[in-house]
């Protein structure tokens, strides 16, 4: 409880005018509420109280600052003090002053309940202020680990950790290795979108004392929502989605976690694709249920988002223009049932689903999509996984207008990997790539029939690269091919100028 005393007070200076004024004394303890009841009942030593002058709820350099007192120490050890915690203010001159405390990084002034913390004291004169006490308590941290999830359970698993000289762990063999670089964000209004006034952090590559590696602190209790605006190049999206946590004065959360999975090698990207409006080519990216695109500017990816699409039971076929209202749209094939959707986009938002003609034969893909009748109108390229037939689906806009069969390619090792107009005849052309020798080449089309050479491409022996799409990435006029490796985590673009390569430019991400 504040109490003032009205009486003669010690003078600190000689002047007779100054005994008259400088008379006001203010003192108090600070205490911590060390189990967090809401009552303060343990003192603490060295901490600073000051005169807010300013009043902006914090300690300037030029402000007067006092200490609460610490231990006593004599020779032998430690003794009592039974002022520890205890600050004073003297030689006040009368006048109102904002009093405060300076509390650590760590502790959040619950006492006074006012004013965010202050004490506005009126000095007059030979005027004195005891049992002015400040309380503290411990403050909120929510956080947790974004991992890779390996093996994909949904739960960061380290058993092996490893522990360097300054006492940072890291994950040992067999762990769930950590991703470093993604920023998380505290949704304060949860809307969404990462708003200029909301916190954010960013996952570092070791797990601190807390058992996280990446961690908001200084937070009042309440309820926060997690999410991260970060995509790690290579993954799909995060498992889950965002956290909300809820945590009391002085509690700590340890277990807001986010996963993320690579992409698989099935994993398909294809051409002709301008999600955000800005007429260059970006890159859809499907593993599992995460149907995903990148971006691009170039061989720069500027952004990374999730779309939303089917279950995993839908294998992503195509994306293309189909309405003509200048918005790509995705197609998607139920590789179980054998059903087919195109989902319109605006944009990044699914306005309407269309269902085109269920093929009953599920050895039946979808692989690809281009303008195969010089029509302006994107059609479909099915590919038989058992018998190596293939076929056009020619269409008008989002209904099937007509069949056209292509030459079968009996060996399967063959798979067609895009779909781009190489030789500038306006007719689309088909990339095919063998997963097991490397070789890539391309059937040159002319009104839905494949041209009687074949162009052969560079050979990539190496299966870890895989096409994740065909399209003109530098905007020269030229169809470019752009590569994969997730073993490595890097993304290359082969560019072209007709069907002769010309340049590989690696993509920033």
């Amino acid at each position: 409880m504040m109490s003032k005393n009205h009486g003669r007070s010690r003078c600190m200076i000689e002047s007779c005018e100054s005994r008259r004024l400088l008379s006001g004394t203010v003192t108090g303890f600070v205490r911590l509420d060390s189990n967090n009841d809401g009552v303060a009942e343990t003192p603490l030593g060295a901490v600073s109280v000051f005169i807010d002058q300013n009043g902006n709820n914090q300690l300037d350099p030029s402000e007067p600052k006092f200490f609460t007192d610490g231990a006593s120490h004599l020779p032998g050890g430690v003794t009592p003090n039974p002022n520890y915690g205890r600050y004073t203010i003297s030689d006040l001159a009368p006048g109102t002053y904002r009093v405060r405390v300076q509390p650590a990084h760590y502790h959040r002034i619950y006492q006074p309940t006012a004013n965010s913390g202050t004490y506005f004291i009126t000095i007059t004169a030979n005027e004195s202020y005891t049992d002015i006490d400040f309380g503290v308590h411990t403050v909120s941290a929510v956080g947790g680990i974004i991992y890779h999830d390996a093996n994909g359970d949904g739960v960061f698993t380290m058993n092996h950790p490893v522990t360097d000289a300054d006492g940072h762990v890291y994950p040992g063999v067999g762990d769930d290795p950590l991703i470093v670089g993604i920023t998380a964000y505290l949704d304060l209004n949860n809307n969404g979108v990462h708003d200029n006034d909301e916190p954010t952090n960013i996952s570092r590559d070791y797990v601190s004392y807390f058992h996280q590696n990446y961690n908001f602190r200084d937070l009042d209790p309440g309820t926060y929502t997690i999410r991260l605006l970060d995509t790690p190049a290579g993954y799909g999206s995060p498992n889950p989605a965002y956290r909300t946590s809820t945590v009391s004065v002085g509690q700590e959360t340890e277990d807001d976690n986010f996963g993320f999975t690579l992409l698989s090698s099935s994993s398909v990207a294809w051409p002709t694709v301008d999600m955000n409006g800005d007429d260059k080519a970006d890159v859809i990216l499907r593993s599992g249920v995460d149907t995903s695109y990148w971006a691009l500017d170039g061989a720069q990816r500027i952004a990374v988002q999730s779309l939303t699409s089917p279950g995993a039971a839908w294998s992503l076929g195509a994306a293309a223009d189909f309405d003509g209202d200048g918005h790509t749209d995705l197609v998607y094939h139920n590789n179980a049932t054998g059903a087919s959707q195109i989902w319109r986009h605006n944009g990044t938002t699914v306005i309407q689903q269309i269902d085109l003609p269920v093929v009953a034969n599920t050895a039946w893909r979808i692989v690809g999509t281009g303008d195969f009748n010089h029509d302006g109108k994107f059609d479909l390229v099915w590919r038989n996984s058992t018998t190596g037939q293939n076929t056009l689906w020619l269409m008008n806009g989002t209904t099937l207008s007509a069949f056209r069969a292509l030459p079968s390619t009996a060996d399967l090792n063959w798979a067609v990997a895009g779909v781009s107009d190489f030789d500038h005849d306006g007719i689309d052309d088909i990339v095919w790539r063998n997963k097991v020798s490397g070789k890539n080449t391309l059937w040159l089309m002319n009104n839905s029939q494949r041209v009687a050479a074949f162009k052969a491409l560079d050979t990539t022996i190496d299966q870890n690269w895989q096409i994740a799409g065909v399209d003109d990435y530098n905007n020269d006029g030229n169809a470019d091919i752009f590569w994969r490796n997730l073993t490595l985590n890097r993304s290359l673009i082969w560019t072209y100028n007709a069907t002769q390569r010309t340049a590989f430019v690696n993509v920033i991400v």
